[in-house]
Parts: structure tokens; C-alpha cells; sequence
């Protein structure tokens, strides 16, 4: 019974996507945009998922990364995107051609964006002064369990999908999962920093 699962749960999601519940701001694309559906792609398995690379092969540019004074003197491990943000930036970096305006990051500049693609774990936040920044193995994110849990990926990285929610029904604007904007009392902000 449990083999067949999988082959009853598929179509079913498919059909509830393609009724408009969920892709947010993403209705028109199709899953294998980021997914792999069917077909065979050993390179999309880097991130543990099955993310596909047709939007990756085109060769990204080298990302110029965030960087500020207190981020740098935390020594992380930040490097160009990979893992979901690398999807996402598949697109989102220009590269698509029906990307463009706000829903494109500048070309190849990351330096004014949230650092993506570095390992948040209770080591970064000890190395964070006055307690700055949460405990992602302790602190619960509001989405049912912790930072950790919820928001990043299988290697503690922060990553692009960390924030944004593409799966979402699209209520909160930019695909967050957290309402923005709010200066220093911003919900978004205040997952993870203690301000």
C-alpha cells in the first residue's frame, strides 16, 4: 500500500497547482521550471532535492556578494549562491526573459540583497555580539518549529527560499512568509535578528 503513495499523491497535487491554490507569484510556470518531473538530472541533486537545472546551465555570472564590516567579521562560510538560491537566481539574475524590473536582482550584484548561501547555525550566533542574532536550533520561526526546521536547508544554509515562500498563495507581498516593512518592529527581520 505505502509503494502506491506516491503515485496516487502526484496527480492529486498536480491537479490542486494546476486549479491556482498555491505558485503565488509563479502561476504561469510549469513545475519542471524548478523541478525535475520525469526525467533524469544527477546535477539537480546537489542541493538533497530534486531541483532541476534548466535555468542554471546558461552559466551564471560571478555573483558580487553582501558584505559590511560586522557581516565580514563573522567569518562565515558565505560563497556564491548555490542550493535554492542558485535556482531562484537561475531566473531572477536577469538571465530569464520575462524577468525584469523588481523581480530582477541587478544583473550579477548581491550586495545590497540579505546574504544568502552561508551556514546559520548556534556557532554564528554566538560569534553574534549582545546576542544579535537568534539560535536557529532554539528559537521558533512561527511556521511550526524552529529556525532550523523551517527555514533552512539540509546544510543550516540560509538560502533564498528561507524568506520567500514561491509555493504560497502569493497573500503576503514579494512571496514572504512574514509580513515586511514595519522598521524596526519588521516581523521578517525579527525571526532571526534581536534588535
Amino acid at each position: 500500500m505505502t509503494r502506491w503513495l506516491p503515485v496516487c499523491l502526484v496527480p492529486a497535487l498536480l491537479l490542486l497547482i494546476s486549479a491556482g491554490t498555491g505558485l503565488a507569484g509563479h502561476k504561469k510556470l510549469k513545475c519542471d521550471e524548478c523541478h525535475i518531473t520525469h526525467r533524469s538530472d544527477a546535477a539537480a541533486f546537489q542541493a538533497g532535492e530534486t531541483w532541476s537545472t534548466r535555468h542554471v546551465t546558461d552559466g551564471l555570472p560571478t555573483f558580487k556578494l553582501y558584505s559590511s564590516p560586522s557581516f565580514d567579521a563573522l567569518n562565515t562560510d558565505i560563497s556564491q549562491p548555490d542550493g535554492t538560491s542558485k535556482l531562484c537566481l537561475g531566473c531572477h539574475d536577469g538571465s530569464y526573459p520575462s524577468i525584469t524590473g523588481k523581480l530582477r536582482f541587478g544583473g550579477s550584484d548581491l550586495s545590497r540583497t540579505h546574504p544568502v548561501s552561508f551556514t546559520y547555525d548556534s556557532s554564528l550566533a554566538a560569534r553574534v555580539s549582545r546576542n544579535r542574532l537568534r539560535d536557529p536550533n532554539t528559537t521558533l520561526s512561527g511556521l511550526g518549529g524552529t529556525i532550523a526546521k523551517d527555514m533552512l536547508d539540509e546544510r543550516s544554509k540560509l538560502q533564498c527560499t528561507s524568506c520567500h515562500d514561491m509555493h504560497g498563495k502569493g497573500t503576503i507581498p514579494k512571496m514572504l512568509r512574514f509580513r515586511f516593512g514595519q522598521g524596526t518592529n519588521d516581523p521578517l527581520c525579527r525571526v532571526c535578528h534581536n534588535m
